[in-house]
């Protein structure tokens, strides 16, 4: 793409190159080169940390990136996401800036365990109906207490929420929490994800309701190269079955509590 020697003309990459995909620490001035001239991203999707530069804020903060889809590290890219703390204060995650604003599907990959803490903001996407976060450093069992807070800081027009956790969270006896949210009893927008399929031998924590998906095939879902659903629309599928199997309980147990009452 950076070839001078490409064929392919500026209003070609414009209008063919919908996805972008950043897995590699290329030099910045190469990287916002190709950034630039892909205006018409639809998903982009960055995995390198510490992008500090002020010409990549820059590009953040115009309107040549307008993404639908976007997956980016929260806390490793501050320079570039954050808002410049004048004081004591914490810096929030800046999303206020343009490159956010037309988001419906947001991937945050936390770089600490208090991240989620900085994102006052999500409550002025308006466009978000899909979050998904990914704390595969989060050391602390209190899941309840995160996904709720975090969805709290959420607009209304959220419909999705994938929080990802690590597989050693029921090794150290995070699993009631896992499966409190796992069975919709948190929020029934919220499902529970993992690489591992920790989930999927204990027939208590009810794993037909949660989604275990590799890295590769979440790498293939962010680069549009997805053979069949991408992680979004099972954990869509996952939501609907859960609430059907919710109501299907509530029914048969609504007689007994008339009766009780009675």
């Amino acid at each position: 793409m950076t070839d001078p020697k490409t064929s392919k003309t500026p209003e070609f990459l414009v209008q063919h190159v919908k996805f972008v995909s950043v897995a590699t620490r290329d030099p910045e001035a190469k990287l916002i080169e190709i950034l630039k001239a892909c205006r018409g991203v639809r998903v982009l999707a960055n995995w390198v940390f510490y992008l500090d530069s002020r010409a990549m804020r820059e590009l953040f903060s115009s309107s040549d990136l307008s993404p639908t889809r976007l997956c980016v590290s929260a806390e490793a890219t501050e320079d570039v996401f954050f808002q410049v703390s004048q004081g004591p204060e914490p810096c929030l995650m800046d999303l206020s800036l343009p490159i956010f604003q037309n988001l419906t599907h947001l991937e945050l990959i936390c770089a600490s365990e208090d991240g989620w803490k900085y994102w006052d903001g999500l409550s002025l996407l308006s466009n978000l109906t899909h979050l998904s976060v990914d704390h595969g450093y989060f050391h602390s069992q209190a899941y309840i207490e995160v996904a709720r807070k975090i969805l709290f800081q959420c607009p209304a027009s959220l419909r999705v929420f994938v929080f990802w956790v690590p597989s050693r969270s029921l090794i150290r006896g995070g699993w009631k929490e896992v499966y409190a949210i796992n069975k919709g009893n948190v929020d029934p927008r919220a499902v529970v994800a993992s690489t591992g399929g920790f989930i999927k031998d204990d027939p208590f924590g009810h794993p037909e309701y949660a989604l275990c998906r590799s890295h590769p095939d979440t790498e293939r879902d962010w680069k549009g190269k997805t053979t069949g659903k991408d992680f979004w629309e099972l954990a869509e599928e996952i939501i609907e079955r859960r609430r059907k199997w919710l109501q299907e309980v509530r029914q048969a147990f609504a007689p007994l509590l008339l009766s009780m009452e009675d």
